[in-house]
């Protein structure tokens, strides 16, 4: 049976790094991969949601029309909860 090669510190620190940076050079690839079938999925997200959403729009126009209403009247009110509060601070 033969013996394992002796070799240098220098050498195994060598081997080490370039076992790492082969590893580092992999994970890169695959995350790159990765971010993009994430892009392409995201993207077909969007669209399925916006297609479903302008179609829940168009099916509910009067409930959506109410809770835009109501919305707006719920940020005039904070708006005028908020201009009471700066005019009595400044009054005090």
């Amino acid at each position: 049976m033969t013996g394992l090669p002796k070799l240098s510190i220098a050498a195994k620190l060598y081997a080490i790094f370039g076992m790492l940076a082969t590893v580092t050079a992999a994970l890169a690839g695959v995350t790159a991969i990765n971010a993009g079938r994430h892009a392409a999925l995201t993207a077909e997200f969007q669209i399925v949601l916006s297609r479903d959403l302008t179609a829940f729009t168009r099916s509910n126009a009067t409930t959506v029309k109410g809770v835009a209403d109501g919305l707006g009247t719920v940020a005039t009110r904070i708006r005028a909860q908020v201009d009471a509060f700066f005019q009595k601070l400044r009054a005090a």
